[in-house]
């Protein structure tokens, strides 16, 4: 199940992919030639339009319509944090600044994530206490784990 943002909705969708179709529930798009595609919704005729992916954003436009979608990584969002500290990308925890039962300021530095030859700090997303400590020193991390939980 992967999420894309369409507009100002979120939709989980599960994509089957087969050569150049990708298929759901409710929809197929075939991509015919580069950038040409076919496109049937369910309950409606088949339409041709045009399918371009520009990194992990689809354009499709269909008679005249241009709609994006975007694909949400894991541990990306735009909703009110829920205390949970989410790694925004795979690397490796090279720094950790913080203890279970400490108080924490929002904004304050949490550890260090080594990603891409970069290091970036974690900052706390909220006030409170740090209740969990989910990972290790040198532990590698994929995208969206769940590194520290405050409440």
């Amino acid at each position: 199940m992967t999420e894309y943002r369409f507009g100002d909705t979120s939709l989980e969708v599960d994509v089957l992919r087969s050569g150049t179709e990708f298929s759901s529930n409710d929809a197929s798009l075939n991509v015919l030639r580069q950038g040409f595609a076919q496109i049937h919704l369910e309950q409606h005729a088949q339409n041709y339009g045009h399918a371009v992916k520009i990194g992990d954003t689809w354009w499709v436009q269909i008679a005249g319509i241009t709609m994006k979608f975007e694909k949400i990584e894991p541990g990306s969002s735009t909703e009110q944090s829920t205390g949970d500290c989410i790694s925004p990308m795979p690397g490796k925890i090279v720094e950790l600044f913080v203890a279970v039962d400490q108080e924490v300021k929002q904004g304050e530095p949490l550890l260090v994530l080594e990603a891409m030859k970069m290091e970036h700090k974690i900052l706390a997303p909220q006030d409170g206490i740090v209740q969990a400590i989910h990972i290790n020193l040198g532990q590698q991390v994929e995208q969206g784990k769940t590194l520290i939980d405050i409440v």
